[in-house]
């Protein structure tokens, strides 16, 4: 849409989903949406377009046209109306016009005044009046239009979605914008609160439910079982006291520095500052969508640690009567991971505590495959030793080490100088490969990948002769994140015989690789291999 309120097209035809009353062959340029009924003195094409929107196979755009009224005493004014024109496929109604014709290939006017936002899904189209209605027309297959109930018949003509007996807008209140998505719709208030209706088979309503919803309902809403930690203190080693990183925010992963019996990091935890979390009122304008509730009675007794020996807990409370739970290392171990939970009632919070050495940027840690060991070092680096005939040791060979080797990243081939892989925080070793974490989130896998574990395309090659070659990397690839995964959200990885899991710091689990035994948690067996 030109900002004088052209509308341009380009692209499939098939079913006029051009609007140019053209013969339903496809433009590889761009044309101009013709009037349809929009009438014009000056040319048949479509002017004064305010907004415009695609989805399916057809189109909708809202114009702004010449409207006469008249009052009580029957004096004549023109003012200018917004109405909404729609074009291509029709086999649902969802032009808003008629079902008489599968498709239109020039806009039809639908009959609806003083419209300020519209949507299209696949087959059926909404619509948002300055009185904040919400309308719908066209397919109501999985109650996408919003009235109550589920019909294999369509609506061609334009009804008020509802909740029950009170109309949308009697329920949103002012809307602030609508969506549209295949089979189900989406209406956003004012306040930022989002609802949805429609299909829900894939949880895309978002009330933590599956199941098509014939009402608009809240997303979010509904109770979580986590916990949120609001005053956190971290005293520094270094005599440094931190109140503000971890204030209103307990990360799931935090890492404490050991410098000797008499020098190191503590965790001081606020009781009296622990909430639930509850999602009921997630909101677009809300940074964090949370309600928080204070939980009462919170006491060491809620307080756990995996490994007990790498921290102990105790209780301070301070000069102002604050109790803390205190969290100190213990003075015979200097580095390690451990599981701190706090569990209050149904509220649970998980936070991984690493402790390691001044001057390390890491925990150390060790990681056993079939007949190899893979090692990080507190600097970031990764060593390996033992087999070596997929090439899980990452040296860019396939020759056993009775000896640790550094891993490496890549090989100049003229001068043959290594790069090494770096500032990796965490590894995990399958049966003939490996996966490491790098501290910005990078993946790094090598190794086997017959079964797509490493998270990169099989390479499919065979001999002369006929034989298949089996797919290994000795050298480390980035492993190809897709379905929109951020690197940064990864908190932990792990290794399974040939398949790899990831979580992120939403707690969403993530997995590829073998599936012969449903290993990848996915409902299906067969393996999944990332694929862009």
């Amino acid at each position: 849409m030109k900002r004088n309120g052209d509308i341009f097209v380009w692209g499939d035809n098939t079913v006029g989903q051009l609007g140019n009353v053209s013969d339903g062959t496809q433009k590889n340029v761009p044309v101009q949406v013709w009037n349809g009924e929009y009438v014009s003195e000056n040319d048949t094409f479509i002017h004064n377009a305010v907004d415009v929107a695609i989805g399916g196979n057809s189109a909708a755009a809202i114009i702004q046209e010449n409207k006469t009224t008249s009052d009580e005493s029957g004096a004549v004014s023109n003012e200018l109306a917004n109405v909404v024109y729609t074009w291509g496929s029709n086999n649902s109604g969802q032009l808003g016009a008629s079902k008489e014709d599968n498709f239109v290939n020039s806009p039809v006017k639908v009959d609806l005044d003083d419209v300020r936002s519209v949507a299209v899904g696949n087959e059926h189209m909404l619509a948002l009046t300055k009185d904040d209605e919400v309308y719908a027309w066209g397919s109501n297959s999985n109650g996408q239009l919003g009235v109550g109930n589920i019909t294999t018949t369509s609506s061609p003509i334009p009804v008020e979605v509802k909740n029950g007996e009170t109309l949308a807008h009697e329920q949103f209140g002012e809307v602030y914008l609508l969506g549209a998505g295949k089979d189900f719709s989406m209406a956003v208030k004012s306040s930022g609160k989002v609802y949805a209706w429609g299909s829900n088979n894939n949880g895309h309503i978002g009330d933590y439910s599956k199941g098509n919803k014939v009402y608009p309902t809240q997303v979010g809403e509904k109770e979580s079982n986590s916990l949120v930690v609001k005053e956190t203190i971290l005293e520094k080693y270094d005599g440094t006291v931190d109140t503000t990183t971890y204030k209103n925010v307990l990360p799931s992963e935090l890492s404490m520095i050991y410098r000797n019996s008499s020098s190191y990091d503590v965790l001081k935890i606020n009781v009296n500052e622990i909430y639930s979390n509850i999602y009921g009122n997630f909101n677009l304008f809300d940074a964090q969508g949370l309600n928080l509730i204070k939980l009462t009675g919170v006491d060491k007794s809620n307080f756990s640690l995996l490994n007990p020996k790498l921290f102990t807990l105790d209780v301070e409370t301070a000069a102002d009567g604050t109790t803390y739970v205190v969290i100190t290392p213990n003075q015979n171990h200097k580095f390690g991971t451990t599981i701190l939970t706090i569990k209050v009632g149904d509220y649970t919070k998980n936070v991984m505590l690493t402790l390691r050495p001044e001057g390390q940027l890491y925990a150390p840690m060790v990681a056993t495959g079939e007949d190899f060991t893979v090692a990080l070092k507190g600097d970031g680096s990764v060593w390996t030793w033992g087999i070596n005939n997929y090439g899980q040791l990452g040296d860019g060979t396939y020759i056993n080490r009775a000896y640790p080797v550094q891993v490496t990243l890549s090989i100049d081939e003229e001068t043959g100088v290594r790069d090494y892989i770096s500032d990796i925080k965490r590894i995990a070793a399958g049966e003939r490969f490996v996966l490491s974490l790098r501290n910005d989130g990078l993946l790094y896998a090598w190794g086997d990948n017959t079964s797509g574990q490493l998270g990169v395309e099989i390479n499919n090659e065979i001999t002369e002769d006929g034989t298949a070659i089996e797919d290994s990397r000795s050298l480390p690839v980035e492993v190809d994140l897709t379905d929109g995964v951020d690197f940064t959200e990864i908190t932990d990885i792990a290794a399974g015989k040939n398949h790899t899991v990831i979580v992120l710091n939403n707690d969403t689990v993530y997995t590829w690789g073998d599936n012969t035994y449903g290993q990848l948690g996915t409902g299906e067996n067969g393996s999944y291999i990332l694929t862009k």
